[in-house]
């Protein structure tokens, strides 16, 4: 009879530890398929565009509280997205250079 129960208790923590290791391994194929590319220059370009057009001299004012916003975000890709339109919209106003963009988003 304890044989019988320390097999079920072998059997069921076998179990769980490989139903663990399986399941991590489907959370990790699954953050493998969701994986979305950076934006791309274009892209951070255009997004400027579409600032200065919407809200003309107010842009960069609104992106600076729309990237606060986006601080809270489960991840940082649309926090860095929108640093680089801000640094995009700075450089269209001639209040910054190409050096200074380096260093800003680095």
């Amino acid at each position: 009879m304890f044989s019988e129960i320390l097999r079920w208790v072998y059997i069921i923590t076998v179990g769980f530890y490989l139903f663990g290791i399986l399941a991590g391994l489907f959370c990790i194929f699954l953050d493998w398929l969701r994986k979305v590319p950076e934006p791309t220059e274009g892209d951070v370009k255009w997004a400027a565009e579409r600032y200065r057009e919407h809200f003309g001299s107010e842009a960069l004012s609104v992106i600076g509280e729309h990237t606060l916003a986006a601080s809270f975000a489960p991840d940082g890709r649309h926090r860095r997205f929108l640093k680089r339109v801000t640094t995009e919209l700075m450089r269209e106003e001639g209040i910054i250079d190409g050096e200074v963009t380096h260093r800003v988003l680095n």
